[in-house]
């Protein structure tokens, strides 16, 4: 008798939660964007939010910015959080594929989350200032490997991915990593900015960041990390037609994720809504202003794509030798 009730009690539970789950959403919906307003992170998250308003959800979606730990406070919040679809996260390449290489003591991996969807690649550009004597990275690197120790690259900081780029084409060149000089800055426009400035001799940042100086005439884009060539920058070759093949995967994105254990109908609610979300015109329209690719139809397995790119930095590091 007593084991038919338990069994009477848990059967009722579940289909509560079932029942509970079928009207999702009905109340609004918290995404956690683990990095400060204003930055990259946010803009695509805010994007989201209009897009979704517009085409898809019955909810609001809130934005909420935690910034801190390069992500990791936020993302191990909602980690830990009761997985019923009312809180979810922007993961990011910097909070789910490079913190958790560069800095073993990370209280997660990306295999820790519901993975929805990748969103956006940012694919990087290598530049160098416009009255460079460098019209190729072939050009760049002849000189660094010539003359090693006499040039200077900028970056957002030590295991940042402007960081991973720089040395990452130095050593599938053949090239020691220390043959050129770091310098480190605030964040990527700061460090784009020093190029622009003569303060550093190249960066491989951000598309959003390096464009307006290639458009104002400031910067001389070497080559992307996009696939194909990009729309914004149709004179500049991809990493493949420059030479560097293996640059092509380092790229940043966006990714939509849980808890672990969201429930199948929040999944499935999601997978369907951003489908609504891939056709908006103006998030399109967004993904080119802020130089963001569109990938939630071009990743189909959003879960391998970023277990795939976690893997991809663990064996930078390890191959780099780098440190935290």
């Amino acid at each position: 008798m007593r084991r038919r009730s338990c069994f009477l009690l848990l059967a009722a539970l579940l289909a509560g939660a079932a029942e509970a789950q079928a009207g999702y959403p009905e109340r609004p919906i918290t995404l956690v964007t683990p990095f400060a307003a204003g930055g990259d992170a946010d803009q695509f998250a805010q994007a989201l939010a209009r897009s979704i308003g517009r085409m898809a959800m019955p909810q609001k979606l809130n934005v909420d910015n935690q910034p801190g730990k390069s992500g990791t406070l936020a993302s191990m919040a909602v980690r830990q959080i009761a997985p019923d679809g009312y809180t979810l996260l922007l993961g990011r390449v910097g909070s789910h594929a490079i913190q958790p290489a560069v800095d073993p003591s990370t209280p997660y991996t990306a295999r820790d989350f519901t993975i929805l969807a990748v969103l956006e690649l940012d694919p990087l550009v290598c530049a160098v200032n416009a009255d460079s004597p460098f019209h190729s990275a072939r050009d760049l690197l002849s000189t660094i490997r010539k003359q090693p120790g006499e040039l200077r690259y900028s970056t957002s900081g030590s295991g940042t991915i402007l960081s991973f780029a720089a040395q990452y084409l130095l050593s599938i060149s053949g090239i020691p990593i220390n043959a050129a000089s770091a310098l480190h800055f605030d964040g990527g426009r700061e460090a784009v900015a020093a190029v622009a400035e003569g303060k550093a001799h190249f960066t491989c940042a951000i598309a959003s960041s390096v464009g307006p100086l290639i458009r104002n005439g400031k910067l001389r884009g070497l080559f992307t990390t996009a696939t194909g060539r990009m729309e914004s920058f149709p004179q500049i070759p991809n990493a493949r037609e420059a030479g560097y093949r293996g640059m092509s995967s380092i790229v940043g994105w966006s990714a939509l994720m849980g808890p672990p254990g969201l429930p199948d109908t929040v999944v499935q609610y999601w997978k369907q809504a951003l489908l609504k979300v891939a056709a908006d015109p103006q998030w399109l329209a967004d993904n080119a202003r802020l130089g963001g690719q569109p990938a939630i139809r071009l990743i189909a397995r959003p879960d391998q794509y970023i277990q795939d790119q976690a893997a991809l930095y663990q064996r930078m590091v390890l191959s780099m030798r780098m440190k935290p």
